[in-house]
């Protein structure tokens, strides 16, 4: 008999470490009012239990999920880690508790309500990242092409597939803002890792020249009277665009303001004029 506990579990926020949240659930027979990763709140009225992580603990779980439900329920579980679902870890642990009590795998028991909040969560992963997919935007600094997303899931596992095979012989970043993490990807290797803080380089001459070129082609195939702002919201949300070449201009600004400093202290010519020649 499965009886909540009045604690709060800690992890080390990895999917290896959600399964050992699991394997001491089923273990001690206890469902937590939370799991909390690291640097995550909770009621200070409920104790904490540190939960380590333990490879050999985290396969038994992956396995039992794998093999005696279906790999469907473990791809649902680790894609469920990588969206902004409030309290995914507590929902996650829920639905296995719900599959080992039918003795079957729920994945597809959209009428759930455990259920349902799993897919409406995935569902969101996967639109914003095929949005991404279409509006990253990269810059080339010093060869390596460079970009800024600040999406609401992490998404970066899964355009690392995408653009690896688009740009398969190239060196690029992604920097994530929201989740101050890194894709890195040279010649056939990559890694994603923490990056605090990320600041780029001011584009050079030629990337100006690139980002000027794809702005101009970006306002010539708009047709000015059949502009709809509200629409090209629904297809483009608002909050991609400060990272979006044709829709941030704010780079173009500064140049010119730069070259209206320059020009600002040069003495005025003066005007001169010729009086007229006889004929």
């Amino acid at each position: 008999m499965l009886a909540e506990c009045n604690l709060i579990y800690r992890y080390d926020g990895s999917f290896d470490g959600l399964m050992c949240c699991a394997f001491e659930s089923f273990e001690k027979r206890e469902m937590p009012q939370d799991v909390v990763p690291p640097g995550g709140e909770y009621l200070s009225l409920f104790g904490a239990k540190q939960i380590g992580t333990d490879r050999h603990k985290a396969a038994r779980v992956k396995n039992w999920i794998g093999t005696k439900l279906s790999p469907l329920s473990l791809d649902l579980c680790s894609d469920v880690m990588l969206t902004c679902l409030e309290e995914k870890e507590l929902y996650i642990l829920k639905y296995l508790h719900l599959c080992h009590a039918e003795k079957r795998c729920m994945a597809k028991k959209y009428d759930n309500a455990i259920v349902n909040k799993l897919f409406a969560a995935v569902r969101h992963l996967g639109n914003e990242a095929q949005h991404l997919r279409g509006f990253v935007r990269f810059s080339d600094h010093s060869g390596v092409l460079v970009s800024e997303i600040a999406p609401k899931n992490f998404v970066l596992p899964i355009l690392l597939e995408h653009f690896a095979d688009r740009f398969p012989s190239e060196a690029f970043m992604i920097y994530d803002k929201t989740h101050k993490q890194a894709l890195l990807y040279a010649y056939g290797k990559s890694d994603i890792v923490p990056l605090e803080h990320f600041e780029k380089a001011a584009p050079d001459a030629a990337e100006r020249h690139y980002r000027a070129l794809w702005r101009q082609f970006y306002d010539s195939i708009g047709i000015k009277q059949r502009k709809n702002h509200k629409l090209r919201m629904s297809f483009m949300a608002k909050r991609f665009w400060p990272d979006i070449t044709e829709m941030n201009r704010e780079d173009e600004k500064l140049q010119i303001e730069s070259a209206a400093a320059e020009t600002a202290h040069l003495p005025t010519p003066a005007l001169q004029i010729e009086a007229p020649k006889e004929r």
